[in-house]
């Protein structure tokens, strides 16, 4: 038997030995599977967007205090 199974780039092939259709079928289904892990491994991954972190303050000075005598130290 002559066997030629051709997954994107990975090609396997194998002459010379029986092969039922379901060990066909699970030799499909392992090349697609090293053929998806080969693709996912050589494209890049997407740049994480960074989530926008804020600060926003609001002051508003107070009106001049009344002259200086208004704190004093003088206990009485």
């Amino acid at each position: 038997m002559k066997l030629h199974l051709q997954v994107g780039d990975l090609v396997l092939k194998v002459t010379d030995c029986d092969y039922t259709k379901r060990e066909v079928k699970e030799l499909l289904k392992s090349m697609s599977s090293i053929y998806l892990a080969i693709v996912e491994a050589s494209a890049p991954a997407p740049e994480r967007e960074s989530n926008p972190i804020g600060f926003s303050a609001h002051l508003e000075r107070a009106a001049e205090m009344p002259g200086e005598d208004y704190y004093t130290d003088d206990e009485e």
